[in-house]
């Protein structure tokens, strides 16, 4: 049991050991199923070929269950990336809500981004249809007026 608790808070100080957190930020708050979102990150810490993805929460900012990869970059230079920037796509089938939340996670070494702070909603645009208008033609004869409908 004492063993299971040391092994425990190493693991959590080797999780928010500061070398290894990537910082996201997002461009936006407002976003539709299928539209684009800028993710921007830094991290201090990353190995040549290092993957980046960024994750989109579920509807209510938790990372804990089924996360979506929305995007991803591979690192091309060695241990730092500032800034980082991922093009993403919201996936079409994504849910309505107002709690979302992006992070970037990094594979080499392995580590969870911080979130990008601040709720993001996904609602899809509202279609609006208006009902056809006709307008008679309407020409000028001799400097008067004539309606094609008389």
């Amino acid at each position: 049991m004492k063993l299971s608790r040391i092994f425990f808070a190493a693991l959590l100080l080797i999780s928010t050991d500061i070398r290894s957190q990537i910082i996201t930020t997002v461009s936006g708050n407002f976003f539709c199923p299928g539209g684009s979102v800028v993710v921007s990150f830094t991290s201090p810490n990353a190995n040549l070929g290092n993957t980046f993805s960024a994750e989109l929460s579920d509807p209510f900012g938790n990372f804990y269950g089924q996360t979506q990869v929305i995007g991803s970059l591979q690192a091309d230079t060695g241990y730092s990336v500032n800034p980082g920037t991922i093009y993403c796509v919201i996936p079409p089938s994504t849910l309505s809500g107002s709690q979302y939340r992006i992070r970037v996670n990094g594979s080499d070494p392995y580590a969870f981004g911080l979130n990008n702070g601040s709720d993001i909603s996904i609602s899809p645009l509202l279609t609006i249809h208006l009902p056809r208008i006709h307008i008679p033609h309407l020409t000028i004869l001799n400097r008067k007026p004539y309606r094609d409908w008389e």
